[in-house]
């Protein structure tokens, strides 16, 4: 069960974690409550599934922006999504095709990429997340709110 300020905005305020096998439950009781909604959730979840059959590591998802808010009608759905250096590198034509593609189904998406503690890159993992958890922390009148964090597991691949 997720938890709403008095100006619709996700409580805690920060990254609030939800497993994967959970989020369509979720979307469900608090996000999906038109067919506007429904729609942006759809493009999210043929999103996920086609990452899903290409990446090999876990991963994880950042899901801000008005569609986790109690806004009637959002614009669009933000997504930053983490993906381990080797998926990304051994995948970069087809994600930058999904990126493309997703621009015009009201997904904004960003990819970044995953690096483990002993990779020499570790620190601008660290950055580019820091900036992400920032940003989606606060709204552009900087008031603080939350943002969901999705973990999944890559299944296909290479």
């Amino acid at each position: 069960m997720l938890e709403f300020d008095f100006d619709g905005h996700l409580k805690p305020y920060n990254a609030i974690s939800v497993p994967p096998d959970q989020l369509e439950k979720l979307a469900e009781e608090h996000f999906l409550m038109n067919t506007h909604r429904n729609a942006l959730f759809r493009h999210y979840l043929f999103l996920s599934e086609e990452l899903e059959n290409v990446l090999t590591f876990p991963s994880f998802q950042y899901m801000d922006g008005s569609f986790v808010t109690r806004k009637s009608e959002p614009k669009d759905l933000d997504l930053v999504i983490f993906i381990d250096y080797r998926d990304f590198e051994a995948n970069e034509k087809e994600l930058k095709f999904l990126l493309e593609r997703n621009k015009n189904l009201n997904l904004d998406c960003y990819f970044e990429k995953r690096y483990p503690e002993d990779h020499k890159f570790f620190m601008r993992y660290k950055t580019d997340l820091l900036y992400w958890e920032s940003l989606f922390s606060k709204t552009r009148t900087k008031k603080k709110k939350g943002f969901l964090k999705i973990e999944s597991y890559g299944s296909g691949g290479k």
